[in-house]
């Protein structure tokens, strides 16, 4: 019998079968049609990770991890480079992007809700050579240490007695510490720490409201500073250069794609956050900018980026000038507060991703390891170590190195949204070839497809013109170095991995569970890129009878249905009939099912249907409380002990 539990790799890509993974279309039709999805029961390459996250986890996390140190401290970096117009424009037009990057992971992840999300997406329905690329740029996006540099900065405000390094070092303990509690306590952490921000930055608007008018200060402000210094840092150029400071602010709300693989029910927590995102965006960072763009002037060199050494947020800055110093403190503490947060986050994210390369073979496999509570302790270890790049920004080029860091966040944001985008394309293609009607899906993207192609092709766009600045006379070779490098690394890991390991387009890419597609060869970065123009997929392969167990043979929709209806009514404790099923067993009656005890077991139906009353019938599906798929056990009709097990 063969389980869909893992995947393995080779030099063809992506191959199913072999003991290993064997789903058929028409058990992904049927849980598709049902529109009984997005239950999380075919991550196939996190298993030991546990879904512990809540539906109030999972908002409270889509909405407050978008306020971190980025928006509260580096937010003075971009008015100091855009001015106060500037930034609106770069920052509503990266907040357009990261609208339909969302809603484009929110149709995939409420379908596929996987640990490795748009990493395996990527390896699913376009190459397995770019989700290694995408995998790794992902996490050294999140490993570059933004965090720490901010805790140094933010507590320096009330005392020096610490240095900035010795600040780095006792949180980088305490980051490591707190992110091996395991994924509830970091959703419940999540959950107050986004309350405490979400109610903090709404009294920081009102207080900007009351200073702009003058009800507090000695005199009301207006838009005197749109008048002098000015809207524009630079003009164009000004506007250009806000765009990755916009990038790295914003990235972090895909966040939701990596945590819909640890949740309990991501069929209805995940719509729910991704329809949250244009409320977020327009509230909380345009208004930020606004309001900062209001009470500061871009020229003001104590802004966070003006000089090497500042160590405010724009926001304390901001109230402190209006005498309002009690606010300013507890301002500096709630951007401790979102440093916290955000650095939980961050060691979060690096470590799942992290997770996934490991267990799909494209980091070194004792990375994968996970301990008794599901956690990904060596991925957490491993990641935190890479932040100690922070402590080059304790040399005396601090500020420029900090700068070159925010660079190349934003350029690694807008090649992962790119890459969504054209996931997101690939997938619907797969839809299509399935014969599935779109409607159906649990989540809709809006504006499919223009959404998504503006998405993708802006992202691209920006990934160029970010960097213009350095053609300017006189050409910067350390500008040029540090807007681009990651262009030739990211295209450097995708063609050596594809080159080396041979790598072709899945032949056998899973929509839910898995679908035959083939798609025409990808040889280079720019094929990738226009995947969506260039590729077709093919006809589907069909399979009746994906198990077999003794002389019986059932379709994979028949035992998909069975454990999920089982499991379904295991987790809110609902019984059918008088023989109270699902059964549960601490002992499975001597059979050696590779899970852990108790044991549950729910009747399979031929049709896949649910099952609905009377008595169930004779061959049943086994599963654990973590809803593994252990095996199932067929009626043989003979006498006497007529069952047989098959794991």
């Amino acid at each position: 019998m063969r389980w869909a539990m893992a995947a393995k790799s080779n030099k063809d890509g992506v191959q199913f079968g072999a003991e290993t993974q064997v789903w058929d279309e028409e058990g992904c039709r049927s849980r598709f049609a049902a529109a009984d999805v997005g239950e999380g029961r075919h991550d196939v390459f996190a298993a030991p990770l546990k879904r512990h996250l809540r539906s109030r986890h999972l908002h409270m996390i889509a909405i407050g991890g978008i306020i971190g140190p980025g928006l509260l401290v580096g937010s003075g970096n971009a008015l100091s480079k855009g001015g106060p117009a500037g930034v609106l424009i770069s920052f509503s037009l990266v907040g357009i992007i990261v609208f339909f990057v969302m809603q484009s992971l929110g149709e995939m992840a409420t379908l596929i809700p996987v640990t490795g999300s748009f990493t395996e997406y990527a390896q699913r329905f376009i190459d397995d050579s770019l989700a290694f690329g995408l995998g790794w740029a992902y996490w050294y996006l999140w490993v570059l240490a933004n965090e720490y540099n901010a805790i140094s900065l933010v507590i320096g405000y009330w005392t020096d007695a610490v240095p900035q390094w010795g600040w780095i070092l006792i949180f980088w303990f305490i980051f490591l510490g707190l992110s091996n509690l395991g994924v509830l306590a970091y959703g419940e952490m999540e959950f107050w720490l986004s309350l405490i921000k979400i109610l903090a930055l709404i009294a920081f608007f009102i207080l900007a409201i009351c200073i702009s008018t003058g009800g507090i200060g000695p005199q009301p402000i207006g838009f005197k500073y749109w008048h002098d210094p000015g809207p524009f840092a630079d003009s164009i150029n000004g506007v250009a250069r806000t765009f990755v400071v916009a990038g790295t602010l914003y990235a972090g709300t895909e966040m939701v794609g990596i945590t819909a693989g640890e949740s309990a029910n991501p069929r209805k927590a995940v719509p729910t956050a991704i329809r949250q995102v244009f409320w977020r965006i327009l509230i909380f960072y345009i208004g930020t900018m606004f309001f900062i763009g209001i009470l500061l002037p871009y020229n003001d060199k104590r802004l966070l980026g003006s000089s090497s050494n500042a160590a405010s947020s724009p926001l304390t800055i901001a109230l402190t000038d209006a005498g309002i110093l009690p606010a300013a403190h507890l301002i500096n503490a709630l951007i401790v507060i979102s440093v916290i947060s955000a650095g939980n986050g961050s060691l979060y994210v690096a470590s799942r991703t992290l997770l996934f390369m490991a267990r799909n073979g494209k980091a070194p496999r004792f990375i994968g390891r996970t301990n008794s509570a599901g956690v990904p302790w060596v991925a957490l270890i491993f990641s935190n170590l890479f932040t100690c790049i922070v402590f080059l920004t304790q040399s005396s080029g601090a500020g420029k190195i900090y700068s070159a860091l925010i660079t190349l966040s934003g350029v690694a944001t807008f090649i992962v949204w790119a890459v969504i985008g054209i996931c997101h394309i690939r997938f619907r293609q797969a839809l299509v070839v399935q014969g599935e009607d779109p409607a159906k899906l649990p989540f809709k993207a809006w504006l499919y497809p223009w959404g998504t192609y503006f998405a993708v092709a802006l992202n691209i766009f920006l990934v160029f013109f970010q960097g213009y600045t350095a053609f300017l006379n006189p050409f910067s070779a350390d500008d040029f170095v540090i807007n681009y490098i990651l262009l030739p690394v990211f295209a450097l890991f995708v063609l050596g991995y594809k080159f080396w390991h041979k790598t072709r387009p899945p032949e056998d890419p899973p929509l839910s569970p898995s679908i035959k597609m083939l798609y025409n060869k990808i040889i280079a970065v720019a094929a990738l890129l226009l995947a969506p123009v260039l590729a077709a997929p093919t006809e589907l392969d069909t399979r009746a009878c994906a198990y077999t167990c003794g002389s019986n043979c059932y379709s994979a929709s028949a035992v998909s249905a069975a454990q999920e209806a089982g499991y379904e009514l295991y987790s809110s404790d609902e019984t059918v009939g008088s023989n109270n099923y699902p059964h549960k067993y601490n002992n499975y009656e001597g059979f050696d099912f590779p899970v852990s005890s108790p044991y549950y077991e729910w009747p399979i139906l031929s049709s896949g249907r649910t099952y609905t009353g009377g008595s169930p019938g004779a061959d049943r599906v086994v599963f654990n409380s973590n809803d593994e798929l252990a095996g199932v056990i067929t009626h043989t009709g003979a006498s006497g002990n007529n069952f047989v097990a098959c794991t």
